[in-house]
């Protein structure tokens, strides 16, 4: 049970603490207290029974203030279990299955789940041409078949301003064909000015990274020869003494060998 868990409690009568680890099951004190008869703690309750049956009741008591089993949705109310069902028939936060499209939503979303996301449920084509089909089948509606939905020119991309319906649009067309010519040979040249005045400053970039690019070899070149010139500088001392020291050794070489001839002689 719930106090079983914990350490200790606090003894009902005294105060004092009373420690499990400490306590030891007495059956005979056991049995007296399940056949005691105690009262339920729940406010305006009126039962009264042996102590052995009190778990079950609570479980089950009208009076005990519960959460409403809508919490995942958002609900927050606790009521008094026997008012559940009372709470539950008006709770906003009751999840509900769309009639089209048998999507599970919160009785307070439905009329937005309807309204705004339910792609199955029926709606009116949104120009008023009097067409009705699924949401999901809207825009393909607007975009093919309605009579009464504004295109735009397909040479709106070089400038012709033109809006109209699918049936405009093909009278445009075929009254307007110099005036689309005239469009695209100005986007073309317009695009030719972007292109050669993104060309040239394509080139100004390159050509300063280049320059910049030299003048750091410069540099680094000038402080190899730099570096180089100084270790010479440093390895004189040292290659004068290997060049000495390469001589004292074929002198002594050479001294070796006339002493060589005068032991021959001696002998």
């Amino acid at each position: 049970s719930e106090l079983e868990q914990k350490e200790k409690v606090p003894c009902p009568q005294c105060g004092q603490d009373i420690v499990f680890a400490k306590c030891f099951h007495d059956r005979a004190v056991g049995l007296e207290v399940t056949r005691a008869i105690v009262s339920c703690s729940n406010l305006g309750c009126p039962w009264e029974g042996a102590c052995v049956h009190y778990q079950t009741h609570t479980e089950e008591c009208r009076f005990a203030v519960v959460a409403c089993p809508n919490t995942a949705s958002g609900c927050t109310e606790r009521v008094k279990r026997g008012k559940l069902d009372e709470h539950l028939a008006s709770c906003k936060f009751l999840p509900v299955a769309c009639g089209w499209c048998g999507k599970t939503v919160s009785a307070k979303k439905q009329s937005r789940h309807l309204e705004m996301e339910c792609e199955d449920v029926v709606v009116s084509c949104s120009n008023g041409c009097g067409e009705k089909f699924c949401r999901k089948e809207l825009n393909h509606h607007l975009e093919s078949e309605c009579p009464l939905q504004l295109h735009p020119c397909p040479f709106s991309w070089c400038g012709c301003p033109f809006q109209g319906t699918i049936q405009l649009l093909k009278h445009h067309e075929a009254d307007n064909i110099i005036h689309h010519l005239d469009c695209i040979s100005q986007a073309h040249r317009q695009l030719q000015t972007n292109y050669e005045h993104t060309k040239s400053k394509a080139l100004e970039v390159l050509t300063a990274r280049v320059e910049a690019s030299e003048q750091q070899i410069t540099v680094l070149l000038s402080d190899i020869a730099r570096m180089k010139s100084e270790w010479a500088a440093k390895l004189k001392p040292v290659t004068d003494a290997m060049v000495k020291a390469e001589t004292a050794i074929q002198q002594l070489h050479e001294g070796f060998a006339e002493l060589a001839l005068v032991v021959q002689t001696l002998q």
